[in-house]
Order: C-alpha cells, then structure tokens, then sequence
C-alpha cells in the first residue's frame, strides 16, 4: 500500500480526464489498495483560480469534492503540524498552495504525486 498525497494539477488532470497525466499514476490512483489523499488547500487553489478565470473545469469545485469522495480520495484538512512546518520550509518554491501541499506530505510522510520538479528541492519523495 502506498499513502500517496496529489498535487492540485494531479489531481485535476485526473478528475478532468487529462491525457496529460501519465497511465502509471492514473493506475496508482485508482489501486484501491493505495490510500490516496488530496489537501483541502487544493480545493482552495481551484476555487481562486475558477473565480479570477485563470481556470476553466468541466465541473464545478463542489462537484469535483464529491467525486473524490466518490472515489474514496481523502481529504485532508489543514493542521497546525502543517502550519509549523511550512515556516520552516525553504523558499525553493513561493507558491503558497504547493508550499502547504509540501508540508503536508512532509508532517505526514506522504509521498507526492506532481509534475513540478520544484519539489525535488524539499524533502519530500514526489513520484510522477
């Protein structure tokens, strides 16, 4: 079993069907054997982005929340072991959303799914 974390664009190729996202993380996604979580923030991310029309979906950020809950993708909330070790964190990378989605894998020891190799700077094993 592997605890897998995504990361916002993974998630979202995943939802929408990208053919962006390559067949061995979609496989991995979808081996119920492997516990695969996504971050509240991410939702957070999609929803200002949709609203300042930098991102169009083919459904709506409720629904793309339920279809993970559908899939029996987690959804992780935000915790204050997260909060502590993003003030930690390198300024390798100054997005705020991947930079929480990094300290959620860091505190709890996820391994992450992205295709930004930005994270290879933090301790964090991304897998893509």
């Amino acid at each position: 079993m592997k605890h897998v974390l995504l990361d916002t664009q993974v998630l979202i190729w995943y939802l929408e069907g990208d053919e962006r996202l390559p067949d061995h993380i979609k496989q991995l996604i979808e081996d119920s054997s492997n516990n695969i979580q996504v971050h509240i923030v991410s939702f957070w991310e999609i929803a200002i982005k949709r609203s300042l029309g930098k991102l169009l979906l083919s459904q709506s950020t409720i629904s793309l929340i339920r279809e993970c809950i559908r899939q029996h993708i987690s959804i992780l909330p935000l915790s204050p072991e997260e909060l502590t070790s993003v003030e930690s964190l390198p300024f390798y990378h100054r997005d705020p959303f991947d930079r929480l989605i990094i300290s959620a894998a860091v505190s709890n020891g996820l391994l992450l799914a992205s295709s930004d190799e930005q994270f290879d700077d933090y301790p964090v094993t991304r897998i893509y």
